[in-house]
């Protein structure tokens, strides 16, 4: 159809006396076929590899950083070495809060579940390699058998270093108040308050 001022003109196009689904059925389904292949098996794994690539190249990066991290943390935590012994003394004397295993890292599934590794109450980070241990820190935060960390990640606590950043990290904490059992597992940045009811596990 084509207008031009007054007047109308059409030009009819007649591609077929009958639909024929052959050429249908090549010029349309074949093709989205052929993509969706092309896509599932080649173009999918392609960017599934370059991601892990430039996962990996973050991670070898951020080594020196994370040495570096680590061997300042260690320092600080040879200085607070007789904090935490006298702290966890005094609250094991009066039945209070003591810091049994505090872990920090790569600890949940990714439902957000923790790791079947670290399921019963006496695991340790040892089948862990993408966590580290700070009991001691965070047992020296510990004030009158009361514990607060506020929002934010706790890799800037003192003795503490991130293990994997620009990673989802986890905290789990088990602790003891009052000969009771109490476990929190949390995302790194939340706020954590210790004792709470809700944390006590039932036996």
């Amino acid at each position: 159809k084509l207008t031009r001022a007054s007047q109308t003109y059409l030009f009819p196009f007649q591609l077929s006396d009958e639909v024929m689904l052959q050429p249908v059925f090549y010029g349309t389904v074949v093709p989205l076929l052929a993509w969706l292949t092309v896509k599932k098996l080649l173009l999918e794994p392609l960017e599934l590899k370059r991601k892990e690539e430039a996962k990996e190249k973050l991670r070898q990066s951020m080594r020196e950083k994370v040495a570096a991290a680590r061997q300042e943390a260690e320092a600080s935590l040879s200085l607070m070495e007789e904090r935490f012994r006298r702290g966890r003394s005094e609250e094991e004397a009066k039945n209070g809060l003591v810091i049994e295993l505090c872990l920090y890292g790569l600890l949940a599934t990714e439902k957000g579940d923790l790791i079947a590794e670290l399921a019963g109450w006496g695991e340790d980070a040892g089948n862990v390699p993408e966590a580290v241990d700070i009991t001691k820190p965070v047992q020296c935060s510990v004030e009158h058998s009361r514990l607060v960390l506020w929002e934010g990640s706790k890799s800037s606590l003192p003795g503490v270093w991130d293990p994997c950043p620009g990673e989802d990290k986890w905290l789990l904490i088990r602790y003891t108040y009052q000969g009771t059992r109490h476990q929190i597992f949390c995302p790194d940045n939340d706020a954590v308050k210790l004792p709470k009811t809700a944390h006590r596990i039932i036996e």
